[in-house]
């Protein structure tokens, strides 16, 4: 199971969510996962690899930055897709990029 999660504090109800059901049956190793997952913070990744998450990253963003400075602060909009974060060995979750944001085939 994945939910979609854009922003920390949607980030913190999910895995909220993620830890009450895995407290009534584990769900470590049944591929439950977060898609996007953007503005993460450091401190959800010590949740992300006990509960053994994969997650759903796309890149797609970078053509945002512009507003996404102007909107939150460059901060802020540095943390959009934080894929560096996400492949730390704090966290170790199975980062799977999207078909979207991976071609496979020329198009034109």
């Amino acid at each position: 199971m994945f939910t979609h999660a854009v922003g920390d504090a949607a980030i913190d109800e999910v895995l909220t969510g993620y830890e009450a059901a895995n407290a009534e049956a584990s769900i470590v190793g049944k591929r439950w996962g977060i898609e996007h997952a953007f503005i993460g913070r450091a401190d959800h990744l010590p949740r992300m690899k006990t509960l053994g998450l994969l997650l759903s990253l796309q890149d797609h963003l970078y053509l945002a930055g512009p507003s996404l400075v102007r909107y939150w602060g460059a901060q802020r909009a540095f943390l959009t897709t934080p894929v560096r974060m996400y492949s730390m060995p704090a966290c170790r979750c199975r980062a799977e990029p999207t078909r979207a944001s991976c071609p496979t085939r020329r198009s034109g």
